[in-house]
């Protein structure tokens, strides 16, 4: 490889892996722990909602938000972070209805 295509090549590597980084950013600022990843909404403990960590479950929200056209959630997931929480109600909802 030339020098130039060498820096070219190293520009581009480096262009990827900072647009790459953006775009971690973008997803943990979305999908935070304080945050349920179906709906949105921080969880609150005065509201009753319960907030469940999804260990053995992240298969199906990752087959159900693909089917679902949900690409950020599903990348996120994808990313295999090291925890994910959601509202019970919004994981039963989100993975029992019919796509």
């Amino acid at each position: 490889m030339s020098g130039r295509g060498f820096w070219r090549h190293t520009n581009t590597v480096t262009y990827i892996l900072h647009i790459t980084l953006l775009q971690q950013l973008a997803m943990a600022d979305r999908f935070g722990e304080d945050v349920c990843v179906v709906c949105q909404k921080m969880f609150r403990t005065e509201s009753g909602e319960k907030a469940v960590s999804v260990q053995e479950g992240r298969e199906r929200l990752i087959l159900c938000s693909s089917q679902r056209g949900d690409h950020e959630l599903t990348e996120y997931l994808m990313s295999d972070p090291l925890s994910v929480h959601v509202h019970e109600s919004c994981r039963k909802q989100y993975v029992n209805v019919p796509l």
